[in-house]
Order: C-alpha cells, then structure tokens, then sequence
C-alpha cells in the first residue's frame, strides 16, 4: 500500500473517531449525566486541562482498556524500547528494518539547524552532543514516557497513572535520569555568557505561532509572542491563557559565538530550561523565533521593525 495512503488513514481515522465522540459524549452527558470518578476529582484540572476533559478523556478510554483487558491484549513497553535500541528487533524477533529505525531517529523537521528537530514519531534532543529521541503519553491520568539514548544503549519508560500534573514534569524527569545514565549534565542558564544588547533592537516585536487552526497547542501556547526589553534584559512573552506563560521569560545568552541563541528557565512546569534561537535571513534581518520544546516557531511579523 502506497505510504502516503497508510499516513493519511492514519491520520484521518483517529480524527474522525475523536471529532465523532465529542457529541456522543456531549449527549451522554445531557441524559445521563457527567460521568465522574472519585479519585479524578480529588485531584481537580491542570494549568493545560480541565476537569471536564479529563472526565471526558477517561470517558473515551476506558472501553478501549476493558477490550484490552478482556482480550488479553498487553503492551510490553520493556520489549519496545529493547527493539529500538536493537535496530527493530528484540528477542521476539524483527518488526523493522535498522534503516528504518535509523530514519526515524533522523531529523525531518527542523527549523533552525541549531535545534535538535523532530524525527518521524519521536521528538529529538541533544543531550550535551549524544542524541536523544523521545515521545510521550498525556492522556490525562495515565502519563508516559519514552526515551531513548539510541547510541548509547540507554532507554527509559515512565509511568504515571493518577499523578497530578504529570504531562508537565514526567518528560524532564526521563530526560534528566537518561543524562545520569549516559554521564552527561542537564542543561544550564549560563553565567559566563555576555549579552549583546547590540542586537535587541534586531529581536524586538511581534511574532505568530506557526501552527494549523486546530492544532491543541493553540489553546495553551495563544495566537504568538512578542519579544520585549524590561529592565535591561530581553524577554519573551507567549499570548496566551496561561498566566505563567504570558508572564514571559528572559532570555538568557547561550552561546559566547551566536548571539542569537538563548536559553530560557521554565520553573513552573519543573522542565528545567529550554533553548530559543532567532534565525536570519540572508539580509541579516531576524525572521523568526524557535524553542526546541516541540519545535515551535513564531515568524515575525514586523520584520525589521524594532
């Protein structure tokens, strides 16, 4: 079957089952009520999700787990991460070919070449110059993570089930033990770095989020940013509902050779800090910005206008 088919259906299938059992779950809930859970309540909603979701989000899930359950059907996540890291073979046998998996740990996406990109269902980090690849589950209630050092021989699954907040801090956590396990440190603000204010003016502006109308990061991330000077230091600040992100972060010098390249510390959702790089065009002038939390980029939309 030709590729592009089998990514469409892909797509296209989960898609439809999720868009049709909004109103199912919608009409459930006017005729019988919101179905509820004990111990989901007592832990409430999250920065990102509701309560309701979440209500709604084990609503669709739960009969898929019974079917599972009843059938007999189990994921061995242990024998997974040994078939990545074996090429798409374990034990059991081969269900890929070494290319394949090697292409799938190959950047496809990538907006800057300072950034690690994503690959083909993973999202690719550079832990201090070892690749990592990684994806995670955020269904709520039920968080997981994947993370793999793939040349080191390193992988790490996570579990979370019922742990608050779980989508925010279980990535950092896996991405901080696979750094202990190959020997390298997390990453840092950088005190030795100078700061260039020769170039603000350059960053300073508007900048839209480069996403699809439907995309679910929309709701949390807003419309854009916008890059500012306060009090003698570079920020940026998303528009978005979340207080936390539209306080905004100051951007830290990265790189002593790239004054475009910066960190930022995200302390409220317990990631650590991220890297945030603003590319050129061949005029010099600053077009964008990106984070490697997800590859996201913002265009400029006043360029070269301070």
């Amino acid at each position: 079957m030709n590729l592009a088919i089998v990514e469409l259906v892909s797509v296209l299938v989960p898609g439809a089952v999720f868009v049709l059992s909004i109103p199912v779950y919608i009409a459930r809930c006017l005729y019988k009520g919101i179905p509820r859970d004990r111990e989901m309540e007592a832990r409430g909603g999250s920065a990102l999700i509701g309560l309701h979701v979440r209500h709604y989000f084990v609503w669709l899930v739960t009969p898929l787990w019974r079917l599972f359950v009843a059938t007999g059907v189990r994921a061995d996540s242990v024998t997974l991460g040994a078939a990545l890291l074996g090429g798409g073979a374990n034990q059991h046998g081969r269900a890929l070919k070494p290319e394949t998996v090697t292409m799938m740990f190959q950047p496809h996406y990538r907006p800057d070449p300072r950034l690690a990109g994503m690959g083909l269902a993973f999202f690719r980090a550079d832990l201090d110059g070892h690749l990592g690849v990684e994806h995670d589950g955020i269904l709520p209630g039920f968080d997981a993570q994947i993370f793999l050092a793939p040349e080191d021989g390193v992988a790490v699954m996570a579990f979370a089930n019922g742990a608050k907040r779980g989508m925010h801090w279980l990535t950092p956590e896996a991405d901080r033990l696979v750094r202990r396990l190959i020997g390298v440190p997390s990453p840092m603000i950088r005190a030795d770095v100078a700061h260039h204010p020769e170039v603000w003016a350059d960053l300073v502006g508007r900048y839209r989020f480069l996403s699809h109308a439907t995309d679910p990061a929309r709701f949390a991330i807003g419309s854009g940013a916008r890059v500012t000077v306060r009090r003698g230091q570079p920020m940026v600040r998303l528009r978005s509902p979340i207080p936390a992100l539209r306080k905004g972060f100051v951007l830290h010098p990265d790189d002593p050779a790239d004054p475009y390249a910066f960190r930022v510390e995200l302390p409220w959702f317990g990631i650590g800090t991220a890297r945030v790089v603003f590319s050129r065009d061949p005029a010099g002038v600053v077009t964008a910005l990106h984070g490697d939390f997800g590859s996201m980029s913002f265009h400029k939309v006043n360029r070269g206008v301070s």
